[in-house]
């Protein structure tokens, strides 16, 4: 029920007898169930209305109840003026706390949820002498007395925390710069234009003629891989060129945004996204290319997959022998911060683990054979010390390192793991396109123009447009399956320890790339349980997933009505030492993940559970009927909920079963404006060459055209945008509802047109005029490094000038089944770090920094001129002056 801003849990009781002793009920749940399940106010009733049709409960004509709590007798009032000032916070957002006792419990007594935490929190932290706050106090103290005495033995968020010092260097011509921005963005598009067009029209033609229609489609996907092989080859060669003519040698230092090094460094980091990462893991290229480039890495280092060591600062980087980096893991040799690119070093010593997404910020070491857990971060100047774990954001010590796991089979030799993940690279590689390509080389001899002497990109072109769509739809939908049968033919893997240079080892790497690739088509659609369960996975009924990674589909098993949202780490096996440690997972039923929670390998957690964004799953500690959020996490005594009828959230009709099926299904013809756009290429080349010199020809024809294929996907996204959607407002969807399904097609259409092209646009101040089209509120002079070229509702995103932006907004987020969406303001002249959430309704003040891979809680307000860190974040200093 709604009071005061927020939503309130409600019960009625049917009366058995003359009167029913409300208070007594409400004792015997606390006593029952979860805390968060404690209804705010019981409603008696005589009997339950009922729908007259279905003999169904009518939550229409239950009556409202009043909320308002009448002051309490016999409580202990405020006795101070810190107590009178946290009971006026809580009153103003509780109506039930209005004249409470110091005493009352913030959740079980005043109707209290993580909502209205939040909110709590904001207006405390106005307050000087309760501004060191954070969400956590609120939980821990529940009450006005124990919360004031946890103020008083708080320091001053002013304290001695090291805070960021501004240069003195200011960019001297930041136009010139972002001009000559442009300039290397069409000259790369020049570059590529150019060998297309001789790849289509001079390479191509002689070879397909030669081998023949149906061959040459057959062996497109080898060559395709060949291809890839040796122009990976070349990108890593421009890219160390590039680095020693315009760097050198990286020193730590901090330099003006758009500034003389700032653009130096912006064309480096362009060369190096250009070289093919996601191919060279594992194998001896990758190590061998980061060295190249200046990295100091021992021998035996293993790198997975999405290590972030793309960004520069690599003279700075030391990794020594037996260090193992998990999925994600992220190296802040180079950031920005106040509109200054900082760098740093990284020291990795012997025999570390770094665990899934942990980051080591600038300037930080990590001694012989510690460990960080997943999720952790260790902030600017940190240091870990040897054979320690540390945990947390900011990491702090909590215990021992543990020890290599003994192993189950021998280890092979590196060239044997190397050639066999790349043979299986390549077999794995084939499964997306073959089927499309075989299925037109064997209809190819049906359509009248199949004559392979004329087989020429006017050939192609003149191909049937229904055929081609046909056949690349019918492709689509045979490929998918056929790699979910690939990861069943892979073979089980046991659970247990395993080298990481062996064959399990392998086989899991191998699985992980097919569900990444298997993620990309169908996540979150009803296809992706059936494709999970066709790969092996144990899946119950009414279960939503969205994308997870780090998964061994036959070790995981997902209970009945499960909720899982993006970026999983599901079932994660530990990568330490040289080992994997993978066992099976278990999710009972009614389990909600938020985003980029992360599950470890082997644990079994009850039903009705809620892990908040960003957790780590701890096993030991979770009870049925139990949430948790944080890093380390603590439970959330009470959590808002929001009501909505099953038939939008679990039991749709039939209409709005197959009213979704049709928008998933959308996502097949998506490729087709790609299509359509090399179709047109094809067919306008050859005339635009006739009559022109090859100087002009190539320095400007080609180049307009790829302007104008760019463009019309940028344009084809921003007119999906506004029909498809039209202004995106604040407000709550039920995961049924054609709004949410509308709004994860504008999702995928984002995805495959506009980001081809947007992406070339990072790192540069043209990115703004993209978001504004879009329509985010967007300042000026603001440096945008991270995700934002992917930003889905930015309606709800407001920057304000001069600000520093490098995390992941969150501006929307399901939960119970319905997708919740506020603005997010970002104030002017801020900085919110690498890898830190903002969750929707966040407000960051004027001139705050919010550390790396801090999440910043929903509707929660950061106070101006402050640093904060943590999750859920606290002050930590004042920001330096300018």
């Amino acid at each position: 029920q709604e009071a005061g801003g927020a939503q309130h849990l409600v019960a009625f009781v049917v009366a058995s007898g003359p009167t029913v002793d409300v208070e007594d009920v409400l004792t015997q749940l606390a006593i029952r169930v979860p805390s968060h399940m404690v209804p705010a106010k019981i409603g008696v009733l005589p009997e339950l209305p009922m729908r007259p049709s279905s003999q169904k409960l009518d939550r229409s004509r239950l009556p409202e109840l009043d909320l308002s709590h009448a002051p309490r007798t016999g409580g202990i009032a405020p006795r101070d003026a810190l107590e009178r000032s946290i009971a006026e916070a809580f009153a103003k957002h509780l109506p039930q706390a209005t004249g409470a006792s110091v005493d009352d419990d913030f959740f079980l007594d005043l109707g209290g949820n993580s909502l209205l935490a939040a909110q709590v929190l904001s207006t405390l932290r106005k307050q000087p002498g309760t501004a060191a706050l954070t969400v956590r106090d609120i939980y821990d103290t529940r009450t006005i007395a124990v919360l004031a005495e946890r103020v008083r033995e708080h320091s001053s968020p002013h304290g001695t925390a090291q805070t960021p010092e501004r240069t003195t260097e200011r960019p001297r011509h930041p136009k010139l710069a972002a001009l000559a921005q442009l300039a290397w963005i069409a000259m790369r598009v020049t570059i590529t234009a150019g060998l297309f067009y001789l790849l289509a029209f001079k390479i191509v033609p002689p070879l397909a003629q030669r081998l023949g229609a149906g061959p040459f489609l057959l062996l497109l996907p080898t060559l395709m891989y060949a291809f890839g092989i040796g122009s990976g080859l070349v990108a890593i060669a421009i890219a160390v060129l590039a680095k020693r003519v315009l760097i050198g040698r990286y020193e730590a230092g901090r330099h003006a945004y758009l500034g003389g090094f700032h653009l130096r460094h912006w064309i480096v980091k362009q060369c190096a996204a250009s070289i093919p990462w996601d191919s060279l893991e594992g194998t001896f290229l990758h190590v061998a290319t980061l060295r190249a480039l200046g990295a100091r890495i021992g021998e035996g280092v293993h790198l997975h997959h999405g290590v972030e060591l793309m960004t520069g600062g690599w003279d700075l980087l030391t990794i020594e022998d037996g260090a193992t980096l998990g999925r994600e893991v992220s190296l802040g040799l180079t950031g920005y911060e106040q509109r200054e690119l900082v760098i740093g070093a990284i020291h990795i010593g012997r025999d570390c683990t770094l665990d899934t997404r942990a980051r080591l910020s600038r300037d930080t070491v990590m001694d012989d054979r510690a460990f960080l857990t997943a999720l952790s971060q260790v902030p600017s100047g940190g240091h870990v010390p040897a054979g320690q774990r540390w945990d947390g954001i900011p990491a702090v010590h909590a215990g021992a390192a543990q020890e290599a796991p003994n192993l189950d089979s021998q280890p092979w030799s590196p060239a044997q793991r190397g050639v066999v993940l790349m043979l299986l690279r390549y077999v794995t590689s084939q499964l997306r396109l073959l089927p499309t390509l075989a299925l037109a080389a064997l209809l190819l001899p049906l359509l009248p123009i199949a004559n392979a002497a004329a087989f020429t990109p006017a050939w192609f072109a003149a191909l049937p447009l229904g055929f081609l769509l046909g056949v690349m739809a019918v492709g689509y939908v045979i490929a998918l399956p056929l790699e979910a049968l690939a990861v069943r033919a892979l073979g089980p893997i046991p659970a247990g320890a395993h080298p990481l240079q062996g064959w399990y080892a392998i086989n899991a790497f191998v699985k992980d790339r097919l569900i990444d690739g298997a993620n990309s088509a169908i996540s979150g659609t009803l296809f992706w349980p059936m494709w999970l369960r066709l790969a092996g996975m144990r899946i119950g009924h009414k279960a939503e997933i969205s994308t997870i990674s780090e998964v061994i589909p036959e070790l995981v098993t997902i209970g009945d009505s499960c909720f899982f949202a993006d970026g999983i780490y599901l079932g994660r096996p530990l990568l330490h030492r040289g080992t994997l440690t993978c066992g099976q997972t278990t999710f009972s039923s009614n389990t909600f993940l938020g985003n980029h929670v992360v599950i470890p390998g082997g644990v079994s957690l009850p039903s009705d559970i809620l892990l908040g964004i960003c957790t780590v799953a701890d096993p030991a500690r979770i009870r049925s009927g139990t949430s948790w959020f944080g890093h380390p996490s603590f439970e959330l005594p009470r959590r808002e909920v929001f009501s909505a009828d099953r038939a939008f959230t679990h039991d749709p009709p039939l209409l709005r079963r197959a009213t979704r099926v049709f928008w998933e299904c959308t996502r097949v013809l998506l490729p087709m404006l790609p299509l359509l756009r090399g179709r047109w290429w094809l067919q306008t080349m050859p005339l635009w060459r006739t009559g022109r010199s090859a100087l002009e020809f190539y320095l400007v024809a080609l180049p307009f055209a790829a302007l104008l294929m760019g463009g019309a996907l940028c344009l084809a996204s921003w007119l999906a945008k506004w029909l498809v959607m039209g202004p995106i407002r604040e407000g709550r969807y039920t995961l049924w509802s054609c709004w949410a399904m509308r709004w994860d097609f504008l999702y995928e259409t984002w995805s495959n047109w506009a980001n081809v092209v947007v992406s070339y646009f990072e790192g540069t101040p043209y990115l703004a005029y993209w978001l504004r089209a879009m329509g985010a509120k967007i300042g000026h002079g603001v440096v945008f490094d991270g995700s934002f070229v992917q930003l889905v509702e930015p309606e709800m995103l407001e920057v304000g000038d001069e600000a520093t932006v490098s995390c992941h907004l969150q501006s929307h987020s399901f939960e119970d089944r319905v997708l919740k969406l506020a603005p997010v303001r970002i104030g002017a002249r801020s900085t919110v770090g690498a890898g830190a959430v903002l969750l929707y309704g966040a407000v960051i003040g004027e001139g705050t920094t919010v550390g790396d891979n801090s999440v910043v809680m929903k509707h929660e307000d950061l106070l101006p001129g402050l640093v904060y860190s943590g999750f859920p974040t606290r002050p930590v200093a004042a920001v330096a002056a300018p």
